[in-house]
C-alpha cells in the first residue's frame, strides 16, 4: 500500500513526463517551421504572433485557475528556447559568428525571470529586456 504523498508524487511525476512529451512534440514542430520559414526566406521570429499567444495564454490560464503570470513566463522560456535555436540556425546560414551557447544562454535568463515570477506573481520578467529589468503588471 502506498501513502497518499507516494501517490501525489507519482501523479506529479507523470504529470510531468507529460509536459516533456509535449514539449518535445511542440519542439519537432518548430523544428519543422524552421525549415519551411528558411526554404522560404521567412523571417524567423514573428513578433505580433508571439505577443499574441501571450496574451492568449495569460486569458487562458486565468480560466483555468494557473496564475497567469507563471503562464506568462513559461510562454516567454519556451518562446526563448526556440528562438534562441533559431538564433544558432541564422548564425550557421549566415555565416555569422554568434557563439553556439546562445540559445542556452537566453533560456537561462528567461527561466531566471521565471523563477522570479514564481516568488511574487507581481513582478513578471520581460524576456526581450538584456538586461533582466523587471516589469509590474496591473
Amino acid at each position: 500500500m502506498t501513502s497518499p504523498l507516494d501517490d501525489a508524487r507519482a501523479r506529479l511525476d507523470a504529470l510531468d513526463r507529460a509536459m516533456l512529451d509535449l514539449l518535445a512534440e511542440r519542439t519537432r514542430i518548430t523544428d519543422a517551421l524552421r525549415e519551411w520559414k528558411l526554404a522560404h526566406a521567412l523571417p524567423l521570429r514573428d513578433r505580433d504572433r508571439e505577443r499574441a499567444m501571450l496574451d492568449a495564454r495569460r486569458v487562458l490560464a486565468t480560466e483555468l485557475g494557473v496564475s497567469p503570470w507563471l503562464a506568462e513566463a513559461v510562454t516567454r522560456a519556451v518562446l526563448a528556447s526556440v528562438r534562441g535555436y533559431t538564433d544558432d540556425e541564422r548564425a550557421f546560414f549566415t555565416g555569422s559568428d554568434l557563439p553556439a551557447a546562445h540559445g542556452e544562454h537566453r533560456a537561462r535568463e528567461v527561466l531566471d525571470g521565471a523563477r522570479r515570477v514564481a516568488r511574487d506573481e507581481e513582478v513578471v520578467f520581460d524576456a526581450d529586456a538584456a538586461e533582466g529589468r523587471e516589469r509590474v503588471d496591473e
